[in-house]
């Protein structure tokens, strides 16, 4: 048995919280003394309803982070470098750009029209000299119909052939100011001058 000198430890501390019908006892150990001194200062309804507000914060809180989508951005130094070979397109001809059909970024398919040149000669032209080779070639029928000297037959044949070769090249003009793409890729860089 200790000694009566001997220093026994105080006995613990009680504190009761909560209203009489409804007493809950905690030792000073299980709570500091400031918590104690709060709990104790609190009506009742004020500790539980503090307690119900954080129970539904947290509640609240979680169901959001759990259905709301999270973003996720990464700042970088670097460079990109794009995995296969870089094919530089190019206008055949000089002339003022009437549109551009795609972006930086945008996936297209090989054959797609980029770019929309302006034409170097009308339309017009392009139809005048359609019209003369249909209009040839119908002299060409009367002459052969009606027996016309050889000559005139030949002449009307160059003259036909020459309009032939105008309208290849009228329609090849026509054909440089559509600007499309050689391969398939996407679009890097788009420098077009204004």
């Amino acid at each position: 048995m200790a000694s009566p000198n001997a220093r026994d430890p105080p006995p613990p501390q009680q504190h009761t919280f909560g209203r009489a019908s409804r007493t809950v006892t905690v030792t000073a150990e299980a709570v500091a003394p400031e918590v104690a001194d709060v709990l104790t200062a609190m009506p009742w309804w004020a500790a539980r309803g503090l307690l119900y507000l954080v129970t539904g914060f947290v509640v609240v809180a979680l169901c959001w982070a759990g259905s709301s989508p999270v973003d996720i951005v990464v700042e970088a130094r670097g460079r990109l470098v794009p995995e296969g070979e870089i094919q530089t397109v190019e206008a055949p001809q000089a002339g003022a750009v009437r549109a551009v059909l795609v972006r930086e970024g945008d996936q297209v398919p090989r054959g797609k029209l980029l770019v929309q040149l302006d034409p170097p000669a009308p339309r017009t032209d392009y139809e005048k000299l359609a019209a003369e080779r249909s209009t040839g070639e119908q002299r060409l029928e009367q002459l052969q119909a009606t027996g016309a000297p050889i000559a005139d037959v030949l002449e009307q044949k160059a003259r036909l052939s020459r309009l032939q070769r105008e309208l290849d090249g009228a329609a090849l003009s026509e054909s440089r100011t559509r600007i499309r793409a050689p391969v398939g890729g996407v679009i890097a860089s788009l420098d077009v001058p204004g």
